[in-house]
């Protein structure tokens, strides 16, 4: 058995209008392994954890663009998107793009992996058949 991975982070081409109906070329990236981490880590301090094991949400402040300013970028200049920037999205736009870059970067419940290194979702390589 021998596993293949391509390092070559997966991307989504994100086209977003202005209010003068200006399209603006954009790009949802997959994180790197250290920006994963350290998202996880801003993620993990909004949490509080009960006695009983269970998670509730201290704040919902940055929520979403803390992921989003981590995983969309510009793609003429290839710069991020200023945070002060997402911020300002409609609520239906920041929801899709974080809702896609939780799914690019694996973050969603199903792809935690237990105790034991059971995960709950088939391996995803980022190979296509």
């Amino acid at each position: 058995m021998s596993l293949r991975f391509s390092l070559k982070p997966n991307e989504i081409p994100v086209v977003l209008e202005d209010e003068n109906g200006e399209e603006i070329q954009c790009v949802l990236k997959e994180m790197d392994g250290q920006s994963r981490d350290k998202y996880l880590n801003v993620m993990s301090k909004k949490v509080a954890v009960g006695p009983d094991g269970s998670a509730s949400i201290r704040t919902y402040d940055g929520h979403l663009t803390d992921l989003v300013k981590r995983c969309l970028f510009y793609q003429d200049s290839g710069q991020p998107v200023p945070e002060d920037t997402i911020k300002k999205f409609p609520s239906r736009v920041l929801s899709a793009l974080f809702d896609e870059a939780n799914k690019l970067n694996k973050l969603g419940d199903e792809d935690i992996t237990d105790s034991e290194g059971n995960s709950n979702q088939e391996h995803d390589s980022g190979e296509s058949d």
